[in-house]
């Protein structure tokens, strides 16, 4: 089991996930741990269009680039982004989920993957 399965395996088990995933900024999934639930693509596909397009506007409104977090909130349940260095943490989870500590959860989750996952530099 690599690192990154490991860091999906965990928020599996919190209460009120129903899905992660680690997927590149441009939509590539890298993994994922969907539960049988949801379609890879699909997962991916939005949130590269959520990413990208929210980007768009925060510069285009001179908030720069820079999107570190963001929350969707629909009828049951909520996707959850959060930046990992070069790619994206997805955690999907139910309408019932405790979520200022999944919040917190999810943030040391993608720090950890953003040094599992950093390339060294080389001099």
């Amino acid at each position: 089991m690599s690192a990154i399965d490991g860091i999906l395996d965990r928020l599996g088990e919190l209460p009120g996930v129903r899905g992660s995933g680690v997927a590149t900024r441009d939509g590539m999934m890298v993994a994922s741990n969907l539960q049988g639930r949801f379609r890879e693509d699909a997962v991916s596909g939005l949130t590269s269009f959520v990413v990208l397009t929210t980007r768009r506007a925060l510069a285009d409104a001179g908030e720069g680039p820079e999107l570190t977090s963001f929350e969707l909130h629909a009828t049951h349940g909520r996707l959850l982004i959060e930046q990992a260095g070069d790619a994206v943490l997805i955690v999907i989870t139910d309408q019932f989920v405790a979520i200022d500590d999944l919040k917190r959860a999810v943030r040391a989750a993608a720090e950890e993957l953003h040094r599992e996952t950093m390339i060294p530099e080389t001099d």
